[in-house]
């Protein structure tokens, strides 16, 4: 996330952050949460131009310290700047804007279960109203959760997202997880600017028809220009992105990745979209 990010600091505020009721998450960025010890990303662009992010644990200020490096080619990388993350409690603080090119221009975290790491859902849900996905959404709510329509209420003057039926309206937050979850990235997704979505465990709460839905907005994500890069244990889930994906044509834009940490290295293995059916069963047992 912050190998990518044009505001790195930012970035590794919010990945603190989600770690709530965790004192000194800082260390748990690093390997087995050792005291003394450096990580890098390194993230390269089709046009060769590689970013480097070097994070060092500062214990005396309980702080992460990042230093950043752009490489061209095979030059020798040249350092853009320097910035630091640190939490006290549940919230973050981040300074040091990186100047230079972004790889993205924006990374959208996209977590239901902790709302602080996004805009409140009443301002992505105008920005989605504005774009004229209004219709979309007030079908989606409607074949879920047998509501009529999507709406921004008042309670104690604060604008709340809320779900209308025919004789009462309810806070979309009152409705369940699996429901808010749904609306949540549903409505980021089709309000996002950026170039980059990250989702974790979307199928979390949320019923299998609802999952449909999930997998429809993030094909249509994909489709639009948007990369989405999903984390899931979830066999179940990839069956129905693929379901979504009915024109064999399209798999081009579906990759599955297999991820294994061993000591302290990052591996991983990478199946095409037109081979993820056929190696479901290999893919099953990596993920349980």
């Amino acid at each position: 996330m912050d190998g990518t990010n044009p505001k790195p600091a930012a970035a590794v505020a919010d990945v603190l952050k989600r770690r709530i009721g965790l004192a000194g998450s800082q260390r748990w960025l690093f390997w087995k949460g050792r005291d003394q010890q450096s990580a890098a990303i390194h993230v390269k662009s089709n046009e060769q131009h590689t970013r480097i992010t070097q994070l060092n644990k500062d214990p005396l200020k309980n702080q992460v310290v990042l230093s950043l490096f752009d490489r061209r080619g095979d030059a020798e990388p040249v350092r853009i700047g320097n910035a630091f993350a640190s939490i006290d409690g549940n919230e973050g603080v981040a300074t040091g804007i990186i100047p230079g090119e972004g790889i993205v221009s924006e990374v959208l975290f996209i977590e239901p279960r902790t709302p602080s790491l996004n805009s409140p859902l009443h301002d992505a849900y105008s920005q989605a109203v504005r774009r004229g996905h209004r219709s979309r959404l007030n079908a989606l709510v409607g074949e879920v959760a047998s509501a009529d329509e999507v709406l921004i209420l008042t309670e104690s003057g604060r604008p709340v997202v809320s779900l209308l039926y025919p004789n009462h309206a309810v806070p979309a937050a009152l409705s369940g997880d699996g429901i808010w979850s749904l609306l949540e990235i549903n409505i980021r997704l089709v309000m996002a600017s950026g170039s980059l979505a990250l989702l974790e465990e979307p199928e979390v709460s949320q019923h299998p028809r609802a999952l449909w839905h999930t997998a429809r907005a993030i094909v249509a994500a994909a489709r639009s220009g948007i990369q989405v890069v999903v984390s899931t244990h979830s066999l179940e889930f990839i069956d129905v992105i693929l379901a979504a994906i009915p024109n064999d044509e399209e798999l081009d834009i579906l990759s599955v990745y297999g991820v294994v940490l061993e000591d302290g290295q990052l591996k991983n293995s990478r199946i095409a979209g037109d081979r993820v059916a056929f190696l479901r069963g290999t893919i099953g047992e990596d993920l349980r």
